[in-house]
């Protein structure tokens, strides 16, 4: 597939601080910290066999409970990316009986894991969630209908010999008429503090895929483990420290479009109209969330359009798109400057030990506006290809970049014959 080009930018890499905190709990349907009971601090919980391993160390109480639908997303952000290396997982917290979700305090043998991520070994081992923050999953469809905790961890496993994890809890209702009766275990007492996988030294010798394995001996539950549809979509906005799902011209099924020289390249096949336009700065991060996973191998881009009225009233036509980030397989590096710009294409490299995409796997595709991007409305939009996956959001760029960078139409960009 050829893809025509413009400018590129460099991966901006911020400055971490040594911990993390999951603060922000997504849905299908809206994101909300006020859902979460948030951490006092971004230090790791580090003693498995204490009460702080279920919901973190006396959290501040949520404020209130989210309704999901059964085979609804659920997810969280972090307020970084996931840069220790290790496992992560979401749970579900069954309520008792005769409680709500803002009163229980998650004792008991009522929990059950919805899904996890682990490692991957070919050609080299390494985690999959490194470097993420999101982590989203579905409330598998036979879930029983009622109020639950959903706890999501990540287990740093950098310190050999001294897991750290990172927790969070979140007050939901389910609202479903399913009737499933997963096996059920308590946190604590799901794990052991001598686990040979906890203790185990990621760095020498290299950890086998049987060693990973044991990871996840605490029974992910066939009977409640969602069935991945076969496409996704990309639903949520990330414009600097905001998201939107308003912002997002949503599409209006997760079928991917085809036919490179159809309008529907552009935006996707007539999707919900936005209902807002989010104002971010030149030089901010810029991204999307999937309601998956990528696991159809291939590259990714983002696109920005100048709008020529507003980013509203725009239907995406006319020479006016440039390309600010592209995902592809290292050996086919593309490399796109412009000196006006001054940024190199922002890319995560892969491998050809086997020929692997750099996205695969990821939840999220995040970029930054490069500095000198002129002010004004804008069209943005993702796509994976060669089914294309496309979502269109609106912003307006705040700043006094003069650039001006050479510009593509969409459709027009690609073609059905290219290589």
């Amino acid at each position: 597939m050829k893809f025509s080009t413009i400018i590129g930018l460099g991966a901006l890499i911020h400055s971490a601080s040594a911990h993390y905190i999951w603060y922000n709990f997504i849905t299908t349907q809206e994101q909300t910290t006020a859902a979460i009971r948030q951490p006092l601090s971004n230090s790791p919980v580090t003693d498995c066999t204490s009460n702080d391993i279920t919901c973190n160390v006396t959290p501040s109480p949520a404020t209130e409970t989210v309704t999901v639908a059964a085979g609804d997303l659920v997810g969280f952000q972090l307020d970084n990316t996931l840069y220790h290396p290790g496992f992560s997982a979401i749970y579900l917290g069954q309520v008792p009986s005769g409680t709500t979700a803002a009163e229980w305090d998650g004792s008991g043998a009522n929990w059950f894991k919805i899904a996890e991520w682990g490692a991957t070994f070919d050609p080299s081992f390494v985690f999959i969630d490194l470097n993420w923050s999101f982590l989203n999953t579905t409330i598998p469809a036979n879930t029983p209908p009622g109020d639950y905790l959903v706890r999501v961890e990540s287990v740093g496993l950098h310190i050999p010999g001294s897991p750290q994890w990172y927790i969070s809890c979140a007050q939901i209702h389910v609202t479903s008429s399913g009737t499933g009766t997963p096996t059920k275990v308590s946190i604590p007492g799901y794990v052991s503090p001598d686990d040979p996988y906890l203790m185990i030294n990621i760095y020498y010798p290299t950890p086998t895929a049987f060693v990973i394995k044991m990871l996840f001996k605490t029974l992910l539950f066939s009977l409640l483990a969602h069935s991945v549809s076969a496409h996704y979509i990309w639903y949520n906005l990330i414009a600097g420290s905001t998201t939107s799902t308003a912002a997002v011209r949503k599409p209006v099924n997760n079928n991917p479009v085809t036919d490179v020289t159809s309008n529907d390249i552009r935006c996707n096949v007539n999707p919900t109209p936005a209902t807002e336009t989010v104002t971010v700065a030149a030089g901010s991060t810029i991204g999307f969330q999937l309601d998956n996973t990528i696991y159809h191998l291939g590259p990714a881009a983002i696109y920005l359009g100048k709008a020529p009225s507003t980013a509203a009233a725009w239907d995406g036509s006319g020479a006016n798109w440039f390309k600010v980030m592209m995902l592809v397989p290292s050996r086919s590096r593309l490399s796109f400057a412009n000196l006006e710009f001054n940024f190199q294409i922002a890319e995560w490299g892969a491998t050809f030990n086997p020929f692997s995409f750099s996205d695969l796997n990821a939840s999220q595709l995040t970029t930054t506006i490069p500095a000198n991007t002129p002010p004004g409305e804008i069209g943005l939009h993702v796509v994976g290809a060669p089914q294309w996956y496309i979502s269109c959001a609106q912003i307006k760029i705040t700043g006094s970049g003069g650039g001006n960078p050479s510009k593509v139409s969409i459709p027009g960009y690609v073609s059905p014959t290219g290589t």
